[in-house]
Formats: C-alpha cells, structure tokens, sequence
C-alpha cells in the first residue's frame, strides 16, 4: 500500500512530518491532536498522517478516551523497533541531521558526520556523494588538496538553517572497451 498525505505537499510538508516522527518518538502516548499543536500541522492532515501509519503497522491504539457523551478519540504510540515510515521521507530525515552536524563541526569529514547522526540512517557511501553534490552546488567546499589515505575534510561554504536539497552525485560505471 503506497502511504501518502495529499493535502500536504512541498519541502514545509516534509519538515511537518518530520517534526510529527520526532514528537511520536518523544511523546508516549500521542493524540491527533497532541501532533497537529505540536508541529502546526492542520488537524485533518495529521490525522490522516497517523491513520497512514496505523494502517502500516508503524503506530498502534493504545487507548480511547471519551469526551462528553457525543465524542472520543484515541491514544497513539509507536510500534517499537521500527524504522521511520516512508510517509515521514527519511531520505531528508538523514540529510536534516546531517546538516546541523556539518552546522556544528565546521570542519567536518564524511565519517566524523556519521558519528554524530542516528546510527543506521545512511551510508558513508551515500554521504560522500552527498557531500559531492553539497560541493558542486557551493554549498561545502574541499579543505585542502585530496590525499591519498586520507578522508577528505569539508568545510561550509554557504550557511543556512535548512538542509539543502540536492540529489547525491551519480555513480559512474566503467564500460568495458573490447578491442574486437
């Protein structure tokens, strides 16, 4: 089953979700109502972000509580052991921290930054094409020539608060040259 929230769209959109994955983790157990106050997400999205994930087994009813005689809703809380769901975009999860790392450090290397992050988010091989990319688009810059052996040290060129979004550089494959 493909999990998405139509009305929200956008990187404000995955910053919102985002924000709700984080105040899930914190907050035990969790209303609708709980995640639409505390990430200013519209009360209707966040229900709709939250039924996505009970149908994908990533949040389950813990309680319902009733209001009055005419009303009741229901407490929420995270399954335990799961990864982030594919609604919340955990792509630009990793790069958010990533980024307040590189904020951080200053000088920074592809593995010091993944020490600083969540374990299991990325790869160091997925961080140093990001980091690429980050390069090409001047927003990080090589700190010295490259040095056999060594890892590269970065350093931030254009400092912002967000994360930029840019695609990690492609890999190039060799093509095999036969001489027939």
């Amino acid at each position: 089953m493909t999990m998405e929230v139509r009305e929200l769209r956008g990187n404000d959109a995955k910053r919102q979700r985002i924000e709700a994955w984080k105040l899930m983790r914190t907050l035990t157990p969790f209303s609708v109502e709980d995640i639409a106050t505390g990430t200013e997400m519209a009360e209707a999205a966040a229900r709709r972000l939250i039924r996505a994930m009970l149908d994908s087994g990533h949040v389950r009813v813990v309680a319902q509580r009733r209001i009055g005689e005419a009303g009741s809703y229901n407490l929420f809380e995270l399954v335990t052991g799961q990864r982030m769901p594919s609604v919340i975009d955990a792509r630009y999860y990793w790069q958010m921290q990533a980024w307040t790392a590189m904020r951080i450090h200053r000088r920074f290397t592809a593995s010091s930054i993944l020490r600083s992050m969540e374990a299991g988010l990325t790869t160091e091989r997925t961080m140093r094409r990001w980091l690429k990319a980050l390069e090409r688009y001047d927003y990080v810059r090589q700190d010295g020539p490259t040095v056999p052996g060594r890892e590269n040290e970065y350093q931030i060129v254009i400092d912002q608060a967000e994360a930029p979004i840019v695609r990690a550089a492609p890999v190039r494959r060799r093509r095999e040259v036969s001489d027939d």
